[in-house]
């Protein structure tokens, strides 16, 4: 996915390279007949980086040999026999670089979407189009972390120890493999918070043009049609009505015309475009008449009087 457009408003935008996010997949599994006799698999999308790619002078029997699965953190010449212990040791190596990855591109994003200011709709609208892509991933990937925790999930596999086996370890290698995931967690509420921050903004955004684009509409029609009317009409050269063709005609007739259009468009929206101040004496006169109403009464001969008012007890 082309990430060009979050490049353009980072600071570093001087720097060599070109911003792009790669969708990637992991997969490693442990099978055997038993816990001496295991083959492990493990499969990753490198094709976005060639240096990934395990040489044959990478491959040594008596100095430190990388060992592929855990990302060339371990050494695969000290082997994990174990194949639960094994299998930790490679899950928490490699959702550790997931959950850098995750934290690369939301915390570009996040970065990105604070100088919105100068963004355009157009680039909220392709930011939104990443994030919708992006989001369900990680969903997905909490959901199959949420499955493996769950009441029948695959957690229960590392709670007992076997044969040549010591289970003592694998607590704490869960709970360091849960703090990824709830740094994950966090993550994925970080990006959730700029998706529905970035849909408001577009909202607000569109609302905007739309708004600008009446008032310009408006403007041309209350000032510019007519001028292009009167124009047209002194074009004519037998116009319907004889009269002399100069500067303070053309004027007046330009002028009524918009004096006719501001008519129409008072008449049409009603009470909208009435100024404040009619209302502000219409209320103020409502107020005096009721008071006087209250104030005054009639007596028995007719006439009208002030009435008298207790005004303190």
């Amino acid at each position: 996915m082309d990430l060009s457009f979050v490049a353009q408003v980072l600071p570093e935008t001087n720097e060599a390279g070109e911003l792009g996010l790669y969708p990637a997949q992991i997969s490693f599994t442990v099978c055997g007949t038993s816990v001496k006799q295991y083959v492990a698999y493990g499969f990753e999308d490198a094709e976005f980086d060639a240096d990934r790619e395990f040489g044959e002078n990478e491959f040594s029997y008596d100095e430190r040999h990388a060992d592929q699965m855990t990302k060339g953190e371990e050494d695969a010449n000290r082997p994990i026999w174990d194949p639960r212990e094994y299998f930790l040791l490679v899950l928490s190596h490699r959702i550790r670089q997931v959950r850098l990855e995750w934290e690369g591109l939301i915390l570009t994003v996040e970065l990105a979407f604070t100088m919105r200011m100068s963004h355009p709709l157009r680039w909220h609208h392709r930011l939104l189009g990443v994030l919708r892509r992006t989001l369900p991933v990680l969903e997905d990937i909490l959901d199959v972390w949420d499955i493996f925790l769950g009441a029948n999930g695959d957690y229960h596999y590392f709670s007992n120890s076997t044969a040549g086996s010591d289970a003592s370890r694998f607590p704490k290698m869960l709970h360091n493999i849960n703090k990824e995931f709830e740094e994950l967690r966090r993550l994925h509420r970080t990006l959730s918070r700029v998706q529905s921050q970035c849909e408001k903004e577009e909202t607000s955004t569109g609302a905007r043009m739309m708004q600008q684009n009446n008032y310009i509409a408006m403007l041309m029609v209350q000032w510019l049609g007519p001028l292009g009317l009167v124009i047209s009409f002194f074009a004519i050269e037998k116009p319907i009505m004889d009269f002399k063709h100069n500067l303070v005609s053309f004027a007046g007739f330009n002028l009524v015309l918009m004096l006719l259009v501001h008519l129409v468009r008072v008449v049409g929206e009603g009470h909208m475009y009435r100024p404040q101040w009619c209302g502000t004496i219409a209320t103020r006169a409502k107020i005096m008449r009721d008071i006087r109403r209250a104030n005054v009464t009639r007596t028995a001969t007719g006439e009208h009087v002030i009435q008298r008012r207790q005004t303190h007890s």
